[in-house]
């Protein structure tokens, strides 16, 4: 449960504060036309490419619906609960993610800056960076940045550990089904069935 208030509130606060705390922030028309690959700096120098990568940004943090697929066996009426469940952590995330995403852009304090080889991140942590910039912008202390990405490298943990928690159900209902045998389909179907 601590984990649900650490993305939760961890992520409003994110949302809410990084736009508030930049001195400056970026025009909608630059947020949303604005198209970046630095190729001297990332290799990137398809643009196609550098979309299919942008897509998975957010796709670590799609995790939620599996498990709530996997708990649903678990909850009263389960047929109605789960797809409402995965529905729900679908939707929320892609609205937290969303925002997240758009606080950062519209945060960024001077798009040259964010990925030279010479700045505090070494061109290499663009949201640590843009965090940093805000901050330092601001305050003249790095400290408020340092605060948030311990916010963000919570939230990685705990993602993980959900990952993980999931994998291992998954592993041991197997184990109590027989375990799937992988030498051919109908093993693994037999396991997943029974």
């Amino acid at each position: 449960m601590f984990r649900v208030f650490w993305q939760v509130l961890g992520g409003t606060l994110i949302v809410i504060m990084l736009p508030l705390v930049a001195i400056t922030t970026q025009p909608a028309s630059y947020v949303f036309t604005h198209f970046e690959t630095s190729p001297a700096i990332t290799g990137i120098t398809n643009p196609v490419y550098a979309i299919v990568l942008s897509w998975l940004v957010s796709q670590y943090s799609l995790f939620g619906f599996d498990a709530a697929a996997h708990l649903t066996e678990e909850t009263k009426g389960a047929d109605v609960n789960g797809p409402i469940a995965i529905l729900s952590s679908i939707a929320l995330i892609s609205v937290f993610g969303w925002g997240y995403i758009l606080a950062l852009t519209f945060s960024i304090q001077d798009p040259k800056y964010l990925y030279d080889p010479m700045n505090e991140t070494a061109g290499r942590f663009v949201p640590a960076q843009i965090l940093f910039d805000a901050f330092q912008g601001r305050y003249e202390s790095s400290f408020g940045a340092i605060a948030l990405l311990i916010v963000i490298w919570g939230s990685f943990f705990f993602g993980g550990l959900s990952i993980t928690t999931s994998a291992a159900r998954v592993v041991s209902l197997f184990s109590f089904k027989g375990g799937p045998t992988f030498n051919t389909h109908e093993g693994i179907a037999k396991c997943l069935v029974s």
